[in-house]
């Protein structure tokens, strides 16, 4: 069954949307900064490169294992597989 949670508060000042599909993947996960911290989670997609995308337009690529990236206090972030 597909799995989805919008605005969930995460520790830090964060709120985390994302879907889990029926086969188990990690998509369309996007990340709001509510105080302008580093970001630091476990990567959603173990093993894949992922696209961290700031909303208008700010991109980087990690691999590893954990990502962790700054973040500006009011802004959204989409993290995608690359």
């Amino acid at each position: 069954m597909e799995v989805r949670f919008e605005n969930l508060a995460a520790q830090g000042g964060f709120t985390l949307s994302a879907t889990r599909t029926k086969d188990g993947a990690i998509r369309d996960v996007r990340i709001v900064s509510n105080l302008g911290e580093d970001a630091r989670m476990a990567n959603p997609r173990p093993g894949a490169t992922v696209k961290i995308t700031e909303r208008h337009g700010r991109e980087q690529v990690q691999t590893a294992e954990y990502l962790c990236f700054p973040t500006r206090e009011g802004a959204a972030y989409l993290l995608e597989r690359r």
